[in-house]
C-alpha cells in the first residue's frame, strides 16, 4: 500500500529534527545557512560594496545591454540606488527565512504547522533581523565611504518580514497541496 506523503528528495526539517542525528549536524543544518549568510552581509557592509563601486559594475552591466546609452547620469544613479535598496530587501527576506527555518526547527514544541507560526518565534525572528541590520548600520558607520541609515535598517526588517511572508505562503501551499 503506498504511503499518502508526497516523496520528496530532501527531508523536511521537522522530519530530520525527528532522527536521531549528531547534535554537530543538526546545529550546521539549522544555524550555519543563517550564519553564513550573517557574514555575507558584514563583508558587504565593508568598503568593498561602496555604491561606487556597485554603480561601475552596473553601468558596465548596462553598457553590455545596450542600455547604458539610453539613460542620463542621473538615471543611472537611481537605477544603482534601485538595485542597492532591492539587495537589502532581498538579503533580509532571506535571513529572515533561514532565521525562522533555525528556530522552529530547535524548539520541539514546534511540530505543528500553527506552532510553527506562532507570535513565540514569529517575533524573535524580526527581532533578530532588526537587530542585525541595526548592528550592520553601526558597522557601515565605522567604514570609510560608507554611511548608516535608519531607513536602511528599516527596509531590511520589511525583508525579514517579507521573507518570512513568503515562506509562510509556501509552507501553506505546501500544506494543502499534500491534503
Amino acid at each position: 500500500m503506498a504511503s499518502k506523503e508526497p516523496s520528496s528528495p530532501l527531508l523536511s526539517p521537522a522530519r530530520i529534527a525527528g532522527l536521531r542525528v549528531d547534535p554537530w549536524k543538526r546545529w550546521l543544518f539549522d544555524y550555519a545557512p543563517p550564519l553564513l549568510l550573517m557574514g555575507a552581509i558584514f563583508v558587504a557592509s565593508t568598503d568593498v560594496r561602496a555604491s561606487e563601486h556597485s554603480g561601475r559594475i552596473l553601468r558596465h552591466l548596462l553598457a553590455w545591454l545596450g542600455l547604458a546609452r539610453h539613460l542620463s547620469a542621473a538615471q543611472l544613479e537611481g537605477v544603482n540606488y534601485f538595485v542597492r535598496k532591492s539587495g537589502h530587501l532581498t538579503e533580509y527576506a532571506l535571513l529572515g527565512g533561514l532565521l525562522h527555518r533555525a528556530l522552529a526547527s530547535a524548539h520541539r514544541t514546534a511540530g505543528t504547522w500553527r506552532a510553527r507560526w506562532a507570535p513565540r518565534l514569529v517575533l524573535p525572528v524580526l527581532a533578530l533581523v532588526a537587530l542585525y541590520a541595526a548592528s550592520d548600520e553601526i558597522h557601515q558607520r565605522l567604514v570609510a565611504n560608507r554611511t548608516s541609515s535608519m531607513g536602511d535598517v528599516m527596509l531590511d526588517t520589511a525583508g525579514g518580514a517579507l521573507g518570512l511572508g513568503i515562506k509562510w505562503g509556501w509552507e501553506q501551499w505546501r500544506r494543502r497541496s499534500s491534503g
